[in-house]
């Protein structure tokens, strides 16, 4: 489990993890990789067994259930196709069991379940609770989506912004009460940030190659 210790699953808690996004630019299944060795997990089946730890129930929503049969997790349809994350985490908490959901994407191989932990553990007087990191390049800060927890009552808000074409997910923050975390809260626990690397190249794959690599030494 990438970056981890021991954690405590939270029974007032549904995990959610995005599955359902396109590879156009890699050409293959990005949820498919196994990152850990052909006998190990595929980075969906690893990203849930990590969610799996710290929530009482995990949804992943996908529209291609019949690839992943023993997936051990509740399998949500996207019934906004085409609207990017927002659709996604709409159509999961729809139908969650409880009120609050621990959100992530299933393309990130670093999700640290310490931090996860510790944002679960965070006083839940908010819409959404999402952390932010700096980014060198505009000198300002981006709030990361998917590593966050969302309450089921931001469902109006976002599907109201859906229905006008708009599927922005940092608008979307907007509309609700979100409480942004700086970006010290997360160097706490990951100070090279790389629990939020995610796959969208060639180029990212061969970078997580490399890490993971330097991190057996």
């Amino acid at each position: 489990m990438s970056g981890s210790a021991p954690v405590e699953k939270d029974a007032a808690l549904t995990g959610i993890v995005l599955a359902g996004g396109t590879s156009r630019r890699l050409g293959y299944d990005k949820r498919c990789l196994r990152f850990w060795g052909e006998e190990h997990s595929t980075l969906l089946e690893h990203t849930v067994q990590i969610i799996n730890t710290l929530c009482a129930e995990t949804i992943v929503v996908l529209n291609d259930a019949e690839m992943w049969p023993e997936l051990p997790a509740r399998i949500v349809p996207d019934y906004w196709p085409n609207s990017g994350p927002l659709g996604g985490i709409v159509s999961a908490l729809r139908v969650m069991r409880h009120e609050y959901a621990l959100v992530v994407a299933a393309d990130m191989p670093f999700l640290n379940s310490t931090l996860l932990s510790a944002l679960c553990g965070e006083p839940r007087n908010y819409d959404v609770l999402v952390p932010q990191q700096y980014d060198a390049q505009s000198g300002m800060l981006w709030p990361e989506p998917l590593h966050a927890l969302y309450a089921r009552r931001c469902c109006p808000s976002f599907v109201a912004q859906l229905v006008v074409g708009d599927a922005a997910v940092h608008r979307a923050l907007n509309t609700v009460r979100t409480r942004y975390l700086p970006p010290s809260y997360c160097t706490h626990f990951d100070a090279s940030g790389k629990t939020f690397w995610s796959i969208n190249t060639v180029e990212d794959v061969d970078r997580i190659r490399r890490q993971l690599r330097a991190d057996e030494h």
